[in-house]
């Protein structure tokens, strides 16, 4: 799983050298400004997709030539039946977008006391997502 891990970092940042995709999440986030939608997907949703891959590539395609092959229940390998047909578990994990509405993050770069900030505008704290770091001394938000 390094090794994916790695790898799917470089496919979303091909300079960085995180090794870890939730850090590589974060920092892409938080630190480049791009959108939810253009990070690297959890580490949790990169193991459902590994193992989806494993059964499709080991059980399903290494016995494509045997008319009835013995295959494990797709349940055990991140599928889920919806509906009468299979479907990918894409992830366990609940969507950021729809849990956490305010997940937003400001860009501002010398305190966070003026209207320009998001989160000061919303009456919220600054965090860790925030280009500031969750602000620093003299941010008064």
């Amino acid at each position: 799983m390094v090794a994916l891990e790695r790898f799917v970092v470089l496919l979303y940042d091909k300079t960085s050298n995180c090794v870890d995709v939730n850090n590589a999440r974060k920092h892409l986030f938080t630190k480049t400004g791009r959108q939810i939608d253009h990070i690297p997907p959890s580490k949790e949703a990169l193991i459902q997709h590994c193992k989806r891959a494993v059964y499709q590539g080991a059980h399903i395609w290494s016995q494509a030539s045997n008319p009835t092959p013995p295959l494990p229940d797709p349940s055990d390998w991140e599928w889920q039946f919806v509906k009468g047909n299979w479907h990918p578990l894409w992830t366990t994990l609940p969507q950021a977008s729809e849990t956490c509405q305010e997940l937003l993050k400001c860009g501002c770069k010398t305190g966070c006391s003026s209207k320009r900030c998001k989160c000061f505008k919303t009456g919220l704290k600054c965090t860790a997502l925030c280009i500031c770091n969750g602000c620093s001394s003299t941010c008064q938000n």
